[in-house]
């Protein structure tokens, strides 16, 4: 794959999540940041046992702000990012490996749908549409303190 593509994440008391989100998809990016905002159990060791490079960041009441952090650490041409409580299933993962390995030089975002429902049940819950790949470039960056953009 000509492109890299970092995967960044804002984490915090997630030990019973991450390890299943990460074992989704650790495999299919160049590296793995997660910007940790004041854990208190594994979290922090959970994330480096799968190779994670691990950022502190005090919580400063702002989405934007930590998702920021975690682009200004991310080394990739390419940030995609996720929530330590998601997964991607085979399917998903099968077509992220096609569009990484056709990622260029193009100044582009990709929108992908989120679904947020019961384990398994792709016919209750809530789909959301959010920017989730895109240039890792420094003028891109997060905006409003929740229900960040």
């Amino acid at each position: 794959r000509a492109c890299r593509v970092s995967l960044t994440m804002i984490v915090r008391n997630e030990e019973n999540t991450l390890g299943d989100c990460l074992r989704s998809v650790a495999d299919l990016v160049d590296e793995v940041v997660v910007v940790d905002t004041g854990s208190t159990d594994r979290t922090r060791e959970m994330a480096a046992s799968f190779g994670a490079r691990v950022i502190d960041f005090a919580w400063c009441d702002s989405f934007a702000a930590a998702r920021n952090e975690s682009l200004r650490h991310a080394t990739g041409d390419w940030a995609f990012w996720l929530d330590a409580d998601e997964r991607l299933d085979a399917a998903n993962r099968q077509r992220l490996v096609e569009l990484f390995g056709r990622l260029g030089d193009e100044n582009a975002g990709y929108v992908m749908k989120q679904h947020s429902g019961p384990e398994g049940d792709t016919t209750r819950g809530t789909v959301v549409e959010q920017t989730r790949l895109f240039r890792n470039h420094p003028a891109v960056r997060w905006e409003y303190r929740i229900h960040e953009q």
